[in-house]
């Protein structure tokens, strides 16, 4: 027996706070790795930082590592990260700027409009149920967790395994 709608609402909904929320985390990391990697007072480099977009910060971190080191094993590191962070990025989105709705069945799934030269509607079945939505939020603390081995990595380069 399938549970009702407003059970598997409520689910989602939760789901989907836990992906805002370790985005939100997330990209404070992100914030942070700039500050250190510029060597920056964090109060200083949150006014360089704050309410700048996920691909804005990502270019910033790229474009202070790449001017301060010619360690390219550091550099590609960061660049897979960053691979990595788009990927994410694109499911954050989509299941934070898009319309969660129900079919008369219960079943669940995503509307999202584009109006760019044209009106675009699409519909996504790409998160069957709250636990695909909960790995997109496990995901993102991965790549927490990758952030922090890297700048631990560019805080000690001797420690470096790759």
């Amino acid at each position: 027996m399938s549970s009702s709608p407003i059970t598997s609402k409520d689910s989602y909904l939760k789901a989907i706070g836990l992906v805002t929320v370790e985005w939100t985390q997330f990209s404070t990391s992100i914030e942070s790795a700039i500050w250190q990697t510029a060597e920056l007072d964090p109060q200083v480099g949150r006014c360089f930082t704050n309410g700048l977009n996920m691909p804005s910060l990502l270019n910033i971190l790229r474009t202070i590592v790449h001017t301060k080191i010619g360690d390219h094993a550091r550099l590609d590191a960061l660049d897979r990260l960053i691979h990595d962070v788009d990927d994410v990025r694109r499911a954050r989105n989509e299941l934070n700027h898009s319309l969660l709705a129900f079919s008369e069945h219960g079943s669940a799934f995503l509307l999202s409009a584009s109006a760019k030269k044209e009106l675009k509607i699409e519909v996504s079945n790409k998160y069957q149920t709250p636990d695909d939505v909960e790995q997109v939020a496990k995901r993102i603390m991965a790549l927490d967790q990758s952030l922090n081995n890297w700048l631990a990595v560019w805080r000690n380069p001797t420690n470096a395994t790759s």
